[in-house]
């Protein structure tokens, strides 16, 4: 649910039962929407992007856009849920993101997280959040992980021009 916890339901597919729910604004932070701001309800954090795996485990990319005082900030984090709703794993493992991740695509034994980022400003210090690139732009940058572990396999393909990817020489389009 997009609101202020962000809860993600598990629901018995039968009777629709509630089954678990996990609040994912612990981590990507809570923020509460302007009653009067038509669009209010998109500054509240939310699971943007769900994928089932193999093992009935879930991926979760979820993320938390706001504005304060001193301009737009952002927060998100890649959850791994079991079918019993215990948080497996998270990524970044230390502390949410200062990014966005809307969406995520999983094939065999990668996820590829598409990284964007609204928030103002520079992105924080490497030292207080996980290595991304200096210059994040919304969308212009994909990771890559180990869809068991969660852990980084290629930390930053850009995706703009004829750049390389991750040192290698761009050869047209990657499939994986």
């Amino acid at each position: 649910e997009q609101s202020p916890d962000a809860y993600l339901h598990a629901l018995d597919r039968h009777t629709l039962t509630p089954r678990w729910k996990v609040r994912l604004a612990d981590d990507v932070g809570t923020s509460t929407a302007d009653r009067d701001d038509l669009f209010g309800v998109y500054s509240l954090p939310a699971a943007y992007a769900v994928e089932v795996l193999e093992d009935g485990d879930l991926l979760v990319a979820a993320t938390h856009g706001w504005d304060t005082d001193d301009g737009r900030k952002n927060q998100a984090r890649l959850f791994r849920i079991s079918p019993d709703g215990t948080q497996r794993v998270k990524w970044p493992r230390d502390s949410a993101a200062d990014a966005t991740f809307l969406s995520l695509a999983v094939q065999g034994n990668f996820v590829a997280l598409p990284l964007g980022r609204s928030a103002s400003g520079p992105p924080r210090p490497a030292h207080q959040r996980h290595p991304t690139p200096r210059r994040l732009q919304p969308n212009a940058h994909l990771v890559l992980l180990d869809a068991a572990a969660i852990a980084l396999v290629l930390p930053n393909l850009c995706l703009g021009g004829n750049r390389p990817l991750h040192g290698a020489a761009h050869r047209g389009p990657r499939r994986w």
